[in-house]
């Protein structure tokens, strides 16, 4: 890995999670010995970035509090320090739009898909505003997080000559279709042949299948249904857009998102004007046969006090882990459940997407699935055990009929359209170390 990124000065890193990006990309900036070095980096990630620089004795400034302090902070450090890696959060150019007026050596962007969205600010940002830096790097393992399309603003950042169109409706207009009563965009053949060819030309990529990993990963569904009652109101939702319960209309919306939310949170039992224990039964039932330690995965708050409560009521000893728990909590909760004191670890998935390590786990439980593929590949690599030989069970807990099961087959559908570019990506690899086509 590490010598790829020493033949180019865009190194393009789409390794699995726990495939040690962050090390090599460490390593790269001392190799170079880049002065200034900008990191922008998703919040959980921060701990593990921290660490390794710490291992290349690198100057790290962490800018923090308020925007006028960061500002600050930053002013300090560019001109103070001769050899400085800057580390933000992605969400960083908001209060900081002066980040892009100071001459970086190198940029990199980590968990990159944060710009896959070509209309998003942040997109529009990094790929205008540091278009001029000489090294970049981009590191995920989800560049095609929803789809192929994702993979062209990641590419634009680090150089536009890559895909050899300026922006990426010129891309989407060359290689794409829409089908008929379509929302979305989708790759014709020849498009994802192109962007394959691209990706084994430009690109280091590592699946998860290919890392020396010898732990292994089960996952089941476990199924629910939901009493009559909470049927009827479901089916109301989904019809016609409105909460009904006894025959009064408790709430109504004309968007179908908002009744999207709805479903989900009725099939999770903590919709308000209907909660109900269909899926928590389930848990409790599965819990009883649990083997060892574990770990269950919310989407919502109210789903994580709901489960935190009955975890208590069963007598285990139990952490919650949320987007309000800091680093360093984070940290001493996880020190806990790898030490032995905790029985389990409530996660909401969002909060625990990058740099966690929960695989002391044998089983881990997702109360509600999330919607997101680079939620749900990161959910699935926080409890493999890169270390021995053991197998991890992931339970994917749903109710029959209801979007639980739709969200698990969208997951499906999406690790099938991966695995087809990363198979076209795989053969052209072989054939150019075959000497079939030109390198």
């Amino acid at each position: 890995m590490l010598a790829y990124c020493n033949t180019t000065d865009t190194p393009a890193l789409f390794v699995a999670p726990r495939g040690g990006k962050t090390v090599v990309s460490c390593q790269w900036i001392a190799q170079k010995d880049f002065a200034r070095v900008l990191v922008v980096a998703p919040y959980p990630a921060f701990y593990g970035w921290m660490e390794n620089l710490r291992k290349i004795n690198r100057k790290l400034i962490v800018l923090s509090g308020s925007g006028v302090q960061k500002s600050f902070q930053l002013y300090q450090s560019m001109t103070s320090s001769p050899r400085r890696v800057v580390l933000v959060n992605v969400e960083a150019h908001r209060i900081l739009p002066e980040l892009s007026e100071y001459q970086w050596d190198c940029v990199i962007l980590d968990e990159s898909t944060r710009i896959k969205t070509a209309t998003a600010a942040v997109s529009k940002y990094f790929v205008k505003h540091f278009d001029r830096v000489p090294y970049k790097m981009v590191l995920t393992g989800t560049p095609d997080a929803e789809g192929e399309l994702d993979i062209f603003q990641q590419l634009r950042f680090l150089d536009r000559g890559i895909l050899d169109c300026d922006n990426y409706y010129q891309f989407q207009h060359r290689y794409c279709i829409k089908p008929f009563m379509s929302f979305r965009w989708e790759m014709t053949q020849r498009g994802r042949a192109f962007l394959a060819e691209r990706l084994a030309r430009h690109c280091f990529t590592l699946e998860s299948t290919q890392m020396r990993i010898t732990g292994e990963l089960e996952t089941t569904v476990a199924t629910c249904v939901l009493d009559n009652s909470s049927r009827a109101v479901y089916d109301e939702i989904e019809r016609l857009l409105v909460v009904k319960v006894d025959d009064e209309v408790l709430a109504r919306t004309l968007y179908s998102l908002v009744a999207f939310q709805w479903m989900r949170q009725l099939a999770g039992g903590i919709l308000p004007q209907k909660p109900n224990t269909a899926k928590l039964d389930l848990l409790r039932s599965l819990l009883t046969r649990r083997d060892g330690k574990f770990v269950v995965f919310c989407n919502y708050i109210d789903e994580i006090l709901l489960v935190q409560k009955l975890l208590v009521e069963m007598g285990f000893q139990s952490r919650v882990i949320r987007g309000a728990v800091g680093i360093a909590e984070r940290m001493s909760i996880q020190a806990q459940f790898v030490g032995g004191m905790l029985d389990a670890v409530v996660c909401q998935t969002s909060a625990i997407q990058w740099g966690a390590d929960l695989a002391k786990a044998n089983t881990a439980y997702v109360y509600s699935c999330p919607l997101s593929r680079e939620s749900y590949i990161q959910m699935q690599s926080r409890i493999l055990n890169t270390e021995k030989k053991a197998i991890s069970h992931l339970v994917l807990l749903a109710v029959e009929n209801t979007v639980d099961i739709d969200i698990i087959k969208s997951q499906e559908r999406k690790e099938r359209n991966h695995a087809r570019l990363t198979s076209l990506v795989a053969e052209i690899r072989r054939r150019v170390n075959c000497g079939n086509i030109d390198n």
